[in-house]
C-alpha cells in the first residue's frame, strides 16, 4: 500500500505489487543478515580517482532499494571497464539520509505520476516495459 498526497492535497492510496528479489544477504554491518542490492558502477579513468555519485543516481538507487524490500541495503560496486572489481562501497548512510531529509515526496514524484496515469486507464489499456538501465 502506497499512500501519497498529490499537489492538490488529495490523499490517495495505491496498491502496488513489486516482484523482485535482493541480490544477496550482507553479514558485515548491523543489522546483520539484511538483504542487499548491488549497483554496478563502471569507472573508465580510475587513475584519476572514482567518479562521485550524483544525487539523481543516488535517488534512483534509493527508489530501487526502497521498493525491493524496506530494509534493503545498497552496495555500490565500482569496476573497471574490463570488469575487474575495484571497490565495494556500502552507501547505507547516503540512502538513509535521503529517506530522512523530508524530500521523500519529491523523490517519489515520477513514480506517483506514472501510477496515477495507470489508475486512470481501463484494464488492458497499458503496457509496462522494464528498462534495466533506468528502472524508474
Amino acid at each position: 500500500m502506497l499512500k501519497v498526497t498529490d499537489t492538490n492535497g488529495t490523499e490517495k492510496s495505491l496498491n502496488v505489487l513489486v516482484r523482485n528479489k535482493p541480490h544477496g544477504i550482507q553479514h558485515q554491518f548491523k543489522p546483520q543478515n539484511s538483504p542487499t542490492v548491488l549497483m554496478p558502477k563502471i569507472e573508465y579513468q580510475p587513475e584519476f580517482g572514482f567518479e562521485k555519485v550524483s544525487e539523481e543516481q543516488l535517488v534512483e538507487n534509493w527508489l530501487d532499494t526502497r521498493f525491493r524490500c524496506p530494509k534493503t541495503k545498497l552496495a555500490l560496486v565500482s569496476v573497471q571497464h574490463n570488469m575487474d572489481l575495484m571497490q565495494v562501497k556500502w552507501t547505507i548512510d547516503e540512502t538513509e539520509s535521503l529517506s530522512s531529509n523530508g524530500k521523500d515526496q519529491k523523490y517519489l514524484q515520477r513514480l506517483y505520476l506514472t501510477l496515477d496515469k495507470l489508475t486512470q486507464l481501463g484494464k488492458g489499456e497499458y503496457v509496462l516495459l522494464h528498462n534495466p538501465k533506468k528502472p524508474f
